[in-house]
């Protein structure tokens, strides 16, 4: 099968999402497919483009303008213009007329409809669109107070709605998902199914952060890594790293980027927290290291939110067997997972006292603690491979295809 799939995600940038897209790519290929990884490359490309192996994905870098650590108006513009930007390159390629049998794509962003629609506009044949939606937005944006109702919601609504209607099958990260679809008007032949988020194993070399060489040797450590943004929370991390300051044998570790950093750095500072340390994003390949050296691993969310998400880092910490303590918004489905499968602790409340308790609790039991750390091992292994996704994606090809 002749596979497109396309990305807004910089691969191979390290992120959660970026890591997710490779490991998929990956999984095609070892499948047999044929795959061509569309990306952008946050840059204007004069010649013609010619794709590239990159960790075993053929890649093909298409213009667009940066929008990774920009401000708001300048990343709306950019993501904006960034479906016409790579159309244009992507006719001059080789790869324009190729008869896809499938387009695969990842949302975030909102924004890939155009590129979408004019691709599959030049298949002579039946090809199947499958959308990745792993970012309800601007639903979210609306929950956690980023946006308001008005003319920028529904501008935002309509270039989603744009997007959605792409697709022949939309694959949602979680069952719960589905009711905030009901609020657009898809076409009558789209099929909404849950597809997990997936993970494949990694090489484990040894992580440039030793915690043993940092002032939090010998402490227990809870780590949180990726995005450090509004709608993660992290200052409530923080309050809890404030109660536990004064235990010797407990410490915090921050790995990741986020439009938040400066300002949790700057009240890791005021409140003199010695118990907590940011860091930049280390290489996927690192991460199994890195989490060796850790005792729990933290989710956070926003609690206004109201969409459900099963994200990235949460399937990490299932990988290595570290049990998890979910900070999160009330009655999701990360929640019911995670009690369901005893695999960790979720709280959706807002008492930072209650916050520590679980963290201590958590600690306090050893025997508690193996069963959990057993039981993040299986459910990795039994719902969040790579192979499974891809096998799912393939399948609702033939599907629509022979229907």
């Amino acid at each position: 099968m002749n596979i497109l799939l396309v990305t807004s995600q910089f691969f191979p940038k390290r992120t959660s999402a970026a890591i997710q897209i490779r490991d998929l790519a990956q999984e095609f290929v070892r499948q047999g497919h044929s795959v061509l990884l569309v990306t952008p490359a946050e840059k204007l490309n004069l010649s013609v483009p010619s794709a590239l192996d990159v960790e075993g994905v053929r890649a093909l870098y298409l213009s667009s303008i940066r929008i990774s650590n920009v401000g708001y108006v300048r990343r709306v513009l950019g993501e904006f213009l960034m479906p016409y930007l790579m159309y244009s390159d992507f006719k001059k390629s080789e790869y324009f007329k190729v008869p896809w049998d499938m387009i695969v794509w990842y949302s975030p962003s909102i924004f890939m409809g155009p590129f979408i629609l004019r691709v599959r506009s030049f298949i002579k044949k039946k090809c199947t669109s499958y959308l990745i939606l792993r970012d309800i937005f601007p639903e979210w944006a609306i929950h956690t107070g980023i946006l308001r109702q008005g003319v920028i919601y529904r501008f935002f609504q309509r270039i989603a709605n744009h997007q959605y209607n792409q697709a022949d099958v939309i694959g949602i990260q979680s069952p719960s998902n589905a009711k905030f679809l009901d609020h657009y008007a898809l076409g009558g032949g789209t099929k909404i199914e849950v597809l997990e988020n997936w993970l494949n194993t990694e090489s484990n070399q040894k992580c440039a952060i030793q915690v043993s060489n940092t002032p939090l040797a010998g402490r227990n450590i809870l780590i949180y890594i990726g995005n450090m943004g509004v709608a993660q929370n992290i200052s409530a991390l923080l309050d809890a790293a404030e109660s536990l300051n004064a235990r010797t044998d407990i410490g915090f570790l921050f790995i990741g980027r986020g439009s938040e950093v400066a300002r949790l750095k700057e009240i890791v500072e005021a409140k003199g927290l010695i118990n907590t340390l940011f860091y930049d994003e280390v290489p996927s390949n690192q991460l199994p290291d890195l989490l060796a050296q850790c005792k729990l691993g933290l989710v956070s969310l926003s609690l206004k939110h109201e969409t459900h998400n099963i994200p990235g880092k949460f399937l990490t910490y299932m990988r290595e067997g570290l049990p998890v303590l979910a900070h999160i918004n009330p009655d999701s489905d990360l929640e019911r997972l995670i009690i369901g499968t005893k695999v960790g602790a979720a709280y959706s409340g807002s008492s930072i006292n209650n916050l520590r308790i679980i963290i201590e609790e958590l600690l306090a039991n050893a025997d508690n603690y193996q069963v959990m750390s057993k039981n993040a091992l299986n459910l990795y292994r039994e719902r969040f491979s790579t192979a499974r996704a891809a096998n799912q994606i393939v399948y609702a090809a033939s599907d629509h295809i022979n229907s």
